[in-house]
């Protein structure tokens, strides 16, 4: 079976309990489910196919369909399902992680955060650590970072606008966070990317 690289923010983004996933998946022999596994190679070498043609927005399409049925292929048959312990503080790790995504484009810290809740910097990140398996700090910055992508890829905003509607205090900050991000400047990546996005 040929190897397949999924790009993390991406999976996130369209199948968010992948943040959870336990795959146990070592070739062939490692698994049981041969109905299962025999599918997963099918899908696997057809999107490989379609992938060495060019891409047409039709066939950008198919690929997508692929790629969702071997995500779900791996979620139902590959994923070891682990019994979690329900937190009884389950809940506000819920509401903080609301209210960072409803306020992340102001200018919020994380002591903003443990104040507004009432609780102290360790209590805040071990509930945010429990919920989504980020720290806090980390947390925010990513929810900014994806923000500042989506404008990036579908908007001609400048680079400057890019960085105060994401919640960056300047292009600087933006720029250095999102090169440790992507490898790329803010710039570079909507250069490169873009095209497919519009």
């Amino acid at each position: 079976m040929g190897g397949l690289i999924i790009d993390d923010d991406f999976l996130l983004s369209q199948y968010p309990s992948s943040i959870n996933w336990n795959l146990n998946l070592l070739g062939q022999k490692s698994t049981k489910k041969q109905r299962a596994y025999n599918e997963l190679v099918k899908e696997v070498a057809e999107l490989g196919r379609l992938c060495r043609k060019p891409l047409t927005d039709a066939r950008r399409f198919i690929v997508l369909s692929h790629l969702m049925k071997i995500i779900v292929l791996l979620d139902q048959n590959f994923n070891n399902k682990e019994q979690i312990v329900q937190s009884p503080n389950l809940a506000l790790g819920d509401e903080i992680i609301k209210y960072i995504n409803e306020h992340f484009q102001e200018d919020i810290q994380v002591g903003d955060i443990a104040e507004k809740f009432n609780i102290s910097h360790v209590t805040l990140n071990r509930q945010l650590k429990q919920t989504n398996n980020l720290s806090m700090g980390k947390y925010l910055k990513l929810v900014r970072l994806m923000h500042a992508r989506e404008l990036l890829l579908n908007t001609n905003k400048s680079i400057e606008l890019v960085a105060y509607e994401s919640g960056f205090s300047n292009t600087r900050v933006l720029n250095r966070n999102f090169k440790s991000w992507k490898h790329k400047t803010p710039t570079e990546y909507r250069n490169e990317f873009s095209k497919y996005f519009s």
